[in-house]
């Protein structure tokens, strides 16, 4: 009895068309090779029951999901013998039928065109083989050239062949027709691209007034550039570098076009570099070193790139302190400073404490719903900051920071906590109970360390997760006091169950919160003390010595025992 060889039946149909038909070409191929494979039963032949159906894929290449599973399962040992139709179903290229026959030689697999007899076994049958692909590489190439032809021909004519619907046109039986709704985005594009005279601001502009793309996205520079020079729009037809006019009809005007083409060939790069050359740095007028020195913004040019600094004045005067930098990059510090103030809005545990220690007036006390408004608001504006228009994001800054101190080992960051609830809660926070507050807030600190390179007079910065405080190790303390003791009011006014429900909806650290928590317990003589103490001592200290019994806390503590 014959050994069982089993049969893989590949099957491939380059166009769409006629795959929707019960019986269509691909069952007509697999209809052929499985008769053969009938005809070879007494040589052990049996068809593999699984499809290997490639349609709408091109002979062209190898990407096709059928081909690449078969050729696994070549790998692994399940298929004696490939079974196509014809040879130029498999592939139309000669590289890669070699690569082709290289596997089924490598795992002893046959190969057969149940309409074309050969044996690839032999130099003859190899041959007859490779001039049978060579004609079939020869028929896909004049066929590519033929349409490349038609296509060029159509678009002579102007007529549209193809390809993504640009916004403000959809296709009725194969034509462009305006589409209205979408028209009118096209062409406030095209008018506000003149009125701000860049695609810079245009982008910035649309984002501001929440104008989106047809699929709901923000436009973005390369599309709006795309767009402006899209000969579409006035009525055009472009096939590679010519130009012909269109079957369809424009959406914008020849005047409103020439002028968008003539700004943009304005904007060269050179005009754009000046353009930004005068702008002026973000945080100009508000950083100092620990002597008072102001750095002023500068920049150098080198090989067409412009480089932005801060420089001191001190450089100048020639009084430079050995404990502040000299120079520091624009780019770098301006990127910090943000991220570092972002970091303090989008984490509760800073920001509340700040505020509470800040708001302890009882005759102006905010109201229950205040500081979840406060945590909101905040990380609403951390979230929506990359989508914010660039001036906006500067106006915020500007608003909130009050000074930036460089200092030898940190950068300090002056924050005017009046602002920042003015900018997260409006300027008439009604029924809050804060107005009064807001006035007398205190300037909050959040330092960001760095490292300082002398080598180019340049300073690397590092963001932290540093700590706020006004007055180091004490104002720690005194902010987790405040807020373990703002988590505990929460749990006894039933807006909590317990500490975990708490750090489960505000998001916070379990370990940090189960820390600070015992805080909360303190007795009022034990935080007299730590208020009227000088001992520079630290949180982690007083968490590890502290007493829970009020009895043992009723005389001040041994705060020179926590160094």
């Amino acid at each position: 009895m014959n050994q069982r060889i089993r049969c893989a039946i590949y099957t491939r149909k380059s166009t769409v068309e006629g795959l929707e038909q019960t019986f269509n070409s691909l069952d007509a191929q697999r209809e052929a090779c499985e008769a053969y494979i009938k005809s070879q039963q007494h040589e052990g032949w049996q068809a593999i029951a699984s499809h290997y159906d490639d349609g709408n894929y091109s002979g062209g290449n190898m990407d096709r999901p059928a081909l690449k599973q078969i050729m696994a399962d070549i790998e692994a040992g399940k298929v004696g013998v490939v079974v196509v139709y014809k040879v130029d179903r498999l592939t139309r290229s000669l590289a890669d039928f070699a690569k082709m026959i290289e596997l089924f030689d490598r795992y002893k697999v046959s190969f057969v065109s149940v309409t074309q007899h050969f044996n690839t076994t032999t130099s003859m049958g190899r041959l007859t083989l490779n001039v049978l692909l060579s004609f079939a590489q020869f028929e896909r190439e004049v066929t590519s050239e033929r349409i490349r032809d038609k296509i060029a021909a159509s678009k002579k004519k102007g007529m549209w062949m193809g390809g993504n619907v640009s916004l403000g046109y959809k296709v009725v039986d194969r034509k462009l027709l305006i589409q209205e709704s979408e028209a009118v985005t096209v062409r406030r594009v095209f008018r506000e691209f003149l009125r701000l005279g860049s695609v810079l601001r245009l982008e910035e502009w649309l984002r501001a007034n929440d104008i989106r793309t047809r699929r709901g996205n923000y436009f973005l520079r390369g599309p709006l550039y795309t767009m402006l020079r899209n000969p579409l729009y006035l009525g055009l037809i472009r096939h590679k570098t010519e130009i012909y006019p269109g079957e369809h009809v424009g959406v914008i005007d020849r005047v409103t076009w020439d002028k968008a083409q003539s700004l943009l060939n304005q904007n060269t790069h050179g005009q754009r570099r000046k353009e930004r050359s005068t702008q002026p740095s973000l945080f100009t007028g508000i950083i100092f070193d620990v002597g008072d020195n102001r750095y002023s913004p500068t920049h150098s040019s080198k090989n067409g790139c412009r480089y932005r600094y801060y420089t001191s004045r001190a450089v100048i005067h020639k009084t430079k302190r050995p404990d502040s930098p000299a120079r520091i990059p624009a780019p770098s510090l301006e990127k910090a400073v943000t991220e570092r103030i972002l970091s303090f809005l989008n984490a509760p545990s800073e920001l509340l404490a700040v505020l509470k220690d800040s708001l302890l007036d009882e005759e102006n006390a905010p109201s229950s719903g205040f500081y979840p408004a406060i945590v909101e608001r905040a990380a609403k504006m951390v979230k929506s900051w990359k989508p914010r228009p660039a001036p906006d994001r500067d106006h915020f800054l500007k608003a909130v920071i009050d000074r930036i101190v460089v200092q030898a080992e940190h950068i300090e960051i002056r924050l005017r906590l009046a602002a920042i609830l003015h900018e997260l809660l409006g300027p008439d926070p009604a029924g809050q109970g804060v107005q009064a507050a807001a006035k007398f807030l205190p300037i909050a600190s959040v330092t960001c360390p760095f490292k300082h390179t002398d080598s180019g007079r340049a300073l690397r910065l590092v963001i932290a997760n540093d700590r706020v405080s006004n007055d180091r190790s004490r104002q720690l303390i005194l902010r987790a006091i405040a807020l373990a003791r703002y988590w505990y009011q929460r749990i006894v006014d039933g807006e909590a169950k317990c500490l975990n429900d708490i750090i489960r909806r505000d998001g916070i650290d379990a370990s940090h919160a189960k820390k600070i928590f015992p805080l909360a317990f303190l007795s009022p003589s034990c935080t007299q003390s730590i208020l009227g103490s000088n001992t520079d001592f630290t949180l982690k200290a007083l968490l590890a010595n502290i007493a829970m019994e009020w009895s043992r806390q009723s005389v001040p503590l041994p705060l020179h025992s926590l160094e």
